[in-house]
């Protein structure tokens, strides 16, 4: 249970260091934030809307007082990574961005199964 605890901190640990530094790039509209965006065709506005959803997600995943908005966190960013896969191999354009979308949505499941299997057992006020 300890080595089940310490790898979905780890996997939750790099999913937050992943949606929360492209948050923050789409927030500001770092120039590859923006540059990247353009090159997958969406709008000049998409990446503060990408942003604000991103950080809030992560709000989301730490919050502890609602199962259900940790499980909408968990689903959002799965269908962030999965769009931005999708987006990336529609305009061909393979590049490490491509590969941090399988890794990110790798850690996501990790996060996400290991989180259900050590929280299960757990008294409801500590599950979320």
């Amino acid at each position: 249970m300890k080595t089940q605890k310490v790898i979905f901190w780890i996997a939750t640990g790099l999913l937050t260091l992943q949606m929360g530094s492209s948050g923050l790039a789409n927030l500001l509209r770092a120039e590859d934030a923006v540059r990247t965006i353009r090159l997958l065709g969406y709008p000049d506005y998409f990446p503060v809307m990408l942003g604000v959803a991103k950080l809030l997600g992560l709000v989301g995943l730490y919050q502890r007082f609602s199962g259900k908005l940790t499980e909408w966190a968990y689903a959002g960013f799965a269908f962030d990574i999965i769009a931005a896969i999708v987006s990336h191999l529609a305009v061909q354009n393979i590049t490490p961005e491509l590969f941090a979308g399988f890794f990110g949505l790798a850690v996501l499941f990790v996060s996400y199964f290991l989180r259900g299997k050590i929280y299960a057992t757990a008294p409801p006020s500590v599950a979320y």
